[in-house]
């Protein structure tokens, strides 16, 4: 099953979630007002019935924190694919683009072809298509974030108001018990803390354990990743092997934190999975009789070294400090995040190069752009003064040629002043006796 399919088949499963969670609530008198009655066993059949409501409503509850555990892994499911199809789509890119650049410089190297003009042509159109699909991929993983979104929100707007009503109608059970005692007297009470206080405690119990998950958003948390966070907040961390470390750094055991009244007021379950964790980190395996690393080559240690050195050096630090319940699964967990942010930067960084590189040919065309202008500026001024240049010197050939033609017709009327009127032969004619 693709990611694709498994995201619609969990939509699909949330949806019909919501449906049936509708269908299965019906309440009959937890949400009305009512009057405390003083007949004893109308007040039993309000308690059965406002237990019946509260069942109901548990059973909404954890129905809809099931949607929201989905919407959860819908929404890892679709930040993983986000990150292949970047990564898919930067190795396309990046290798057309390649080819493009080479098929520019052999066209510059020599003549231009036509076939390479239309093959850098065809790359282009490609990686614009590549681009348009990509972004399009991107927009519908995002659309499908949003929906994932919209239902995790409504899940938990229904949770706030079933665990709303839960409260109140635990108020009511304690207002009926109250009442049926005034009425009946203590020692006659049927509905008495030695009958009912497990079922009292049992509710109080869910309200507690929902409100705690109200405080952080209804999504359920590992229970490694509880200990651990409950333990970092009084100052405390599992040591191996089964002791704890203080904020002194010193090792204490169990007993030693419960008389130092560390662990004081905190839940009895969460206290036995404390202690369980660490009569588990007290057993200590024994060592093996044969090293692995015998068995394998010089070129498989420095395989591993080089590919997985680093992260199973981080990740087993931290596991060592946290001491998960279930260590396999908090290293798969652990690398699987460590690979997914390993490749989200490397696609940001990618991203980041490519946006600087067009920033830069952007600026490059700018000034390109700007030295052609100039130049152009600079070629039409120089063309503009050489027109004035010819200009001004055919006015001043053409004022000398006046000047010159004017100073012959004065020459010609001196000497028909002087000599008198010419009477010979024209120029280029000869007279013959």
């Amino acid at each position: 099953m693709s990611a694709y399919d498994e995201v619609i088949s969990l939509m699909i499963e949330i949806q019909k979630g919501f449906d049936e969670s509708s269908s299965l609530l019906s309440l009959k008198i937890i949400e009305e007002e009512f009057d405390i009655p003083e007949d004893i066993s109308q007040i039993q059949n309000l308690y059965d019935v406002i237990v019946q409501d509260l069942d109901h409503i548990k059973r909404c509850i954890e129905q809809h924190i099931s949607i929201v555990e989905k919407t959860e892994l819908v929404s890892n499911i679709l930040n993983y694919k986000m990150y292949e199809i970047r990564f898919d789509f930067r190795g396309q890119f990046d290798k057309l683009k390649e080819r493009q650049q080479k098929l520019i410089d052999v066209s510059k190297q020599g003549e231009e072809d036509p076939k390479t003009a239309l093959e850098i042509v065809e790359i282009t159109d490609e990686l614009s298509k590549l681009e348009e699909d990509h972004q399009n991929e991107l927009d519908s993983i995002k659309e499908q974030k949003i929906d994932a979104q919209k239902s995790y929100e409504r899940a938990v707007q229904v949770m706030d108001d079933y665990l709303e009503k839960m409260s109140n109608g635990f108020n009511k059970l304690l207002i009926l018990i109250e009442a049926e005692k005034s009425v009946s007297g203590d020692s006659k009470s049927s509905i008495n803390e030695s009958k009912f206080s497990a079922e009292i405690e049992r509710l109080k119990s869910d309200i507690d354990k929902y409100t705690q998950l109200q405080t952080i958003g209804w999504k359920m948390l590992y229970p490694e990743e509880k200990i651990s966070e409950l333990l970092q907040q009084r100052g405390l961390k599992i040591l191996q092997p089964g002791l704890l470390i203080n904020e002194e750094g010193v090792a204490i055991s169990y007993n030693q934190a419960k008389n130092s009244k560390l662990l004081d007021n905190l839940d009895p379950n969460m206290v036995k999975e404390i202690k369980s964790a660490l009569q588990e980190n007290d057993v200590q395996s024994e060592p093996s009789e044969e090293s692995v690393y015998s068995k394998m080559s010089s070129e498989d240690v420095n395989y591993l070294k080089e590919h997985l050195g680093k992260p199973l050096t981080l990740a087993l630090a931290e596991i060592t400090a946290i001491q998960p319940r279930d260590p396999i699964h908090y290293l798969a967990h652990w690398l699987f995040k460590y690979r997914y942010n390993q490749q989200t930067e490397t696609v940001n960084s990618m991203e980041f190069d490519i946006l600087n590189e067009k920033r830069t040919q952007l600026a490059r065309e700018k000034w390109h752009k700007f030295v052609e202008d100039e130049a152009k500026a600079a070629v039409i001024d120089m063309i503009v003064q050489a027109e004035q240049i010819a200009i001004m010197n055919e006015l001043r050939r053409i004022e000398q040629e006046l000047e010159a033609n004017e100073e012959m017709e004065n020459y010609d009327d001196e000497a028909r002043d002087i000599l008198g009127t010419y009477n010979g032969p024209k120029t280029g004619k000869t007279t013959l006796n």
